[in-house]
């Protein structure tokens, strides 16, 4: 009786280890990313009263957004006429 040894197969495709994360001792600081204001082509102009009236008619001009009627809303007082 003759023992034939067998051939082992290879495997080919080796699972690579996946590296651990060794915890720090020390929160790392990540980059955020603030948030800046951009320029706009044409600045909405602000107003002291913090609502939006619907009742407000505006009108794109070259030099920005305006209120046409001043009649229709207050918005300095935040009164309707």
């Amino acid at each position: 009786e003759r023992i034939v040894p067998v051939p082992i197969p290879i495997p080919q495709d080796v699972p690579v280890p996946v590296p651990i994360p060794v915890p720090q001792p020390y929160p790392v600081p990540r980059h955020v990313p603030q948030p800046y204001p951009v320029p706009v082509e044409h600045p909405v102009p602000i107003h002291t009263s913090t609502e939006v009236h619907k009742t407000d008619v505006v009108a794109g001009t070259p030099t920005g957004p305006v209120l046409v009627d001043r009649a229709v809303t207050d918005v300095r007082s935040n009164r309707v006429h």
